[in-house]
């Protein structure tokens, strides 16, 4: 508590880190992801009309939906491995059908589509703000975050009640249907340390047992796991949620160039250009107009918040496939040690000022060392207050206890 909550320790040691010496950019682009990008240039209009779809304007959001049902039907001939749509489909409408159609060809072809919410549905079993028409046919999960260029930019990856089963953000769900299209995933949120954890199941009703466990599993390590302090209900939230979060770095614009398909270049392009671009690729469709769902990012771009869902997508996927997360020490492990070390070194060097303080100088040295290099070869942020503090306090309690023994040493 004295490092994360009570002082202002732990969230200037992370700005420090993430903002002033991680790399603004990753040194190479998306990997598994590819962006199909609906701009002010792609011709709504026009598309519909050599599509022969008839109702579909700019001027009416949800008619859209008519021209997303025919793009994923290209998608599903181009061997995609998921569909997943940063774009929100709140109401029903005339238009739902067509959407479905092309969801189901998606996902005849053995590939999943999933749908972003505004809010998280904690209290119901779908969101609010979803398609009653659409809700049945996809897997969804809700795009939350930070985005803004005080600090780097941040992804609501999960989110928990009490002990309710976590629910996935639209980042998760991506991921989780990109790893194994044809299961689902259970999800273990894990606060200390902050992890996640996912194992996989299916349903084969030939079996006695329906509920099939894949050997495979995964795990995403975290930025942290914080509770909620205050009621959101424009987000779904009540204060003391717990939310997973990670922090995302976007590829510098030449990368994300070569990432980005145009809406209507996918619509118009044969199959065999599209297996060449998208073949087992995760499919992020974004809106990418001028005015809507842009923010600002560190370096000064201004930048449409998919690019940074494509850049957490992306981020676990490009990582090696592991049986769960990453092995990380819990805050108390690394507490306990810090205070072993400080009374260990404390012990060793009694009687020898000179070589104590040289002893816990390499000790503060190396811990900060190790905390800079973590983020680097293991993506795991860690706080060298959390050690370090314990070694002062250790080191505290072994010079008096020192104290207290010569006295008594000396009366006997």
């Amino acid at each position: 508590p004295l490092t994360v909550r009570w002082t202002w320790l732990h969230q200037t040691f992370q700005k420090l880190m993430v903002v002033r010496w991680a790399p603004v950019s990753p040194a190479s682009g998306l990997k598994n992801v590819r962006v199909v990008a609906l701009t002010e240039k792609t011709p709504v209009e026009e598309l519909a009309n050599r599509e022969g779809l008839s109702g579909v304007s700019v001027a009416t959001p949800k008619s859209l939906r008519r021209l997303h049902g025919r793009l994923m039907e290209k998608l599903a001939r181009a061997g995609v491995r998921a569909v997943a749509w940063d774009i929100n489909f709140p109401g029903e409408s005339e238009f739902d059908q067509d959407f479905v159609h092309g969801v189901r060809a998606v996902r005849e072809a053995g590939a999943p589509v999933i749908v972003t919410t505004e809010a998280w549905w904690l209290d119901n079993r779908r969101p609010r703000d979803l398609s009653g028409v659409i809700a049945p046919e996809v897997r969804w999960g809700c795009s939350t975050g930070r985005f803004d260029a005080s600090g780097p930019w941040e992804i609501a990856l999960v989110t928990r009640r009490g002990l309710a089963d976590p629910l996935p953000s639209l980042t998760l769900a991506a991921v989780t249907a990109f790893r194994h299209p044809e299961a689902e995933a259970l999800l273990i949120l894990e606060s200390e340390p902050a992890c996640l954890k996912m194992a996989y199941w299916k349903l084969d009703p030939s079996q006695a047992q329906p509920k099939q466990w894949l050997p495979e599993a995964d795990g995403i390590n975290l930025a942290q796991v914080r509770f909620e302090p205050r009621d959101k209900p424009s987000l779904g939230l009540r204060r003391g949620d717990q939310v997973g979060v990670i922090v995302v770095a976007v590829p510098p614009d030449a990368a994300l160039e070569e990432s980005t398909l145009e809406y209507g270049w996918v619509l118009t392009a044969d199959e065999t250009e599209l297996k060449k671009r998208l073949q087992d690729k995760l499919v992020l469709i974004g809106d990418c107009r001028p005015g809507i769902d842009r923010h600002p990012y560190r370096d000064g771009r201004i930048l449409p918040a998919c690019y940074g869902i494509a850049a957490g997508i992306d981020m676990p996927l490009a990582a090696a496939p592991s049986g769960s997360a990453r092995l990380r020490l819990g805050r108390a492990s690394v507490v306990f040690a810090g205070a072993f070390l400080g009374v260990l070194a404390t012990a060793a060097t009694r009687g020898r000022p000179i070589v104590r303080v040289a002893v816990l100088t390499v000790l503060t040295s190396l811990v900060l060392v190790v905390t800079v290099l973590l983020p680097v070869g293991f993506r795991y942020l860690a706080n060298p207050m959390f050690p370090l503090m314990a070694l002062v306090l250790g080191l505290v309690l072994a010079v008096l206890v020192d104290h207290v023994s010569k006295p008594l040493g000396q009366s006997r």
